[in-house]
């Protein structure tokens, strides 16, 4: 039974796996670590440029004394009201990026396919100490985070984005797959927690 699940650990992958075969999940941690850090001086450009506007969002959004759930909510809310959908299957018009998934694109563009509201929800969250996996099937991509009781939540906030806002926040694992959400399970933590959970707390 060991053996088994620690194969089926190996088989899932957040960093590296391409969503719909075409937009991979990019590690982040080299940026993330630089800000716990606080030393940025390591950073190739593209991850310097990352780091400058990730840091300047978490300036205005996050405040001393915060709970990791206050923490997570600030981003929330910032992401769903500064970042638009991108389109999957929309041409690029030139200068517009419809189909941004690393952090560095969705934040100069203001726009995001799932895997990049994923991934820059995880790197703004793993800046200020949160835990996150990137969840995944074939055709989305979404994130479960760890929260002061010690619990996984699960959020889609590309969904959410244009959708009903909180919907798809917080959510226990039964609650995601009700929201239609479909994932392997048996790689990731379970998300049982419901102190956070949208509709408990209003």
């Amino acid at each position: 039974r060991q053996a088994k699940e620690a194969e089926q650990e190996n088989t899932y992958q957040e960093d590296g796996y391409k969503v719909m075969d075409q937009y991979e999940i990019r590690s982040t941690a080299d940026i993330s670590d630089a800000y716990l850090k606080n030393d940025p001086s390591g950073l190739s450009d593209e991850d310097q440029e990352t780091y400058d506007m990730a840091k300047s969002v978490l300036d205005k959004i996050i405040r001393d004394g915060m709970t990791d759930y206050d923490k997570e909510l600030a981003i929330y809310d910032w992401m769903v009201t500064n970042i638009g959908q991108g389109s999957g299957h929309t041409i690029s018009m030139p200068g517009q990026n419809s189909q941004a998934f690393t952090p560095h694109d969705v934040l100069e563009s203001k726009s995001a396919v799932c895997v990049g509201y994923a991934t820059t929800f995880r790197l703004f969250a793993n800046m200020v100490g949160l835990d996150v996996h990137i969840v995944h099937n074939d055709y989305h991509s979404w994130d479960m985070v760890k929260l002061d009781d010690g619990e996984w939540y699960q959020l889609d906030i590309y969904t959410d984005a244009t959708g009903a806002k909180y919907r798809n926040f917080n959510m226990t694992d039964e609650m995601t797959r009700t929201n239609g959400h479909e994932w392997d399970g048996s790689a990731l933590p379970e998300a049982k927690g419901t102190k956070y959970s949208y509709a408990v707390q209003n």
